[in-house]
């Protein structure tokens, strides 16, 4: 079982589009296609198409592209995926996404897991 916390469920809800994404990499990098950013990055076309049809982009792709961001010089942080005023606090009690003897379970089996 893995918990799920509401910073992971408000980081996903603003997250920034993979269009927007790309598009930032296409006007760094001075091309015109995916194909020719996918290059950039080491990766197939097929990637980057995938994260458009599914409007979103993976956690393990969000590091990835931090990552050629910087080596590449295209202007992305994490804030762009994860706005500061939108996350979750750092320190103290995360609320559970779930509500009534659903969170109470959900706490339950979540409390037994890290024990």
């Amino acid at each position: 079982m893995s918990c799920v916390t509401n910073e992971v469920l408000v980081a996903s809800a603003a997250m920034m589009s993979p269009d927007t994404v790309l598009q930032r990499f296409k006007s760094r990098l001075n091309v015109s296609t995916d194909a020719a950013v996918a290059r950039e990055l080491g990766v197939s076309p097929a990637r980057l198409a995938m994260w458009r049809q599914r409007r979103r982009i993976p956690a393990s792709g969000i590091g990835f592209l931090l990552n050629r961001a910087t080596v590449l010089g295209v202007p992305l942080t994490a804030e762009d995926f994860f706005p500061q005023d939108e996350r979750a606090p750092a320190a103290g009690p995360v609320q559970s996404p779930f509500v009534g003897e659903a969170s109470e379970r959900m706490e339950q089996a979540c409390a037994e897991e890290a024990a």
